[in-house]
């Protein structure tokens, strides 16, 4: 019998990386430094320079009503409105879960 993963383990590997890659990018968009990203999403730089170049945080396919959500989290970060990274982040995380619609791009067997 195959190993199930819980849904914060699913989350961990695939959900969190791809809302930390959007939200770079939104980022980026929006004219923020990588080193400034960094800062305020509590990673790395070099992280922040993988999620912009899409090296990773890509396997999930995000939906308009979480890139919604997402470029919402972005917009705050960039104005440095004070709030709670991390509930914020599991906002939009257990909205994907619950999306029918989003798929995972590279699948593991």
């Amino acid at each position: 019998m195959k190993a199930q993963r819980s849904p914060c383990e699913k989350a961990v590997w695939s959900i969190l990386p791809t809302i930390r890659c959007e939200t770079a990018k939104q980022l980026a968009n929006l004219g923020l430094s990588q080193r400034t990203i960094s800062e305020r999403l509590g990673i790395t730089q070099p992280a922040v320079s993988q999620y912009v170049a899409s090296k990773r945080g890509t396997t999930i396919a995000v939906t308009a009503g979480a890139r919604t959500l997402i470029q919402s989290l972005a917009e705050d970060v960039a104005n440095g409105k004070d709030l709670n990274l991390n509930d914020r982040m599991c906002e939009i995380c257990t909205f994907i879960q619950g999306d029918e619609k989003c798929t995972t791009v590279n699948r593991q067997p």
